[in-house]
Parts: C-alpha cells; structure tokens; sequence
C-alpha cells in the first residue's frame, strides 16, 4: 500500500449503512456533544461509524491495520447477505 494506511477504521461497514441513505447518499448524524444539546447534521457515509484507529495494533506494521478491518468487513458481508436473504 502506498502512502499513509488509513486511521479511520468504521466499526459499521459502509454497504450496511448505505441501506438508510437518502437519494443523496447521505445519512441523519446524531449526537449529543454535551448535555441538553442534541446535533443533527447530514453526512456520508465514510463520515460517520467510524473510530480512530479501532483495528490498530501498537506490535503491528501500522499497513497491517488495514487489513485487519478488510477481513471484519468481508466476514461481516456475508454473515449479512446470509442473514438478508433468509
């Protein structure tokens, strides 16, 4: 891989969130940064179920992370294509 690996690892494949998107592709983004204030905001999703560096591994070669999420994801698309087709 070239460049800098990706640090960004989504903890919620982006097929999976593509299912809610709008005709815009994009998804309603809740949170509560800090108590009585709830932001909405609309965004992508590559921007959102997604936590630095979740699959980093301090040992790990830091190309290798990347791969690490490759295979959650790639086992996760077919336990949810098993699941979604009955």
């Amino acid at each position: 891989m070239k460049g800098n690996p990706p640090r960004r690892h989504h903890y919620i494949p982006q097929f999976y969130l593509r299912e809610w998107t709008s005709a815009d592709g994009q998804l309603e983004r809740y949170t509560k940064p800090y108590p009585n204030k709830l932001d909405i905001k609309r965004r992508p999703t590559k921007a959102v179920g997604w936590w630095l560096d979740l699959y980093r591994a301090p040992e790990n070669d830091p190309h290798q992370d990347h791969f690490l999420e490759w295979v959650s994801l790639k086992n996760s698309t077919i336990v949810l294509r098993a699941f979604c087709a009955g």
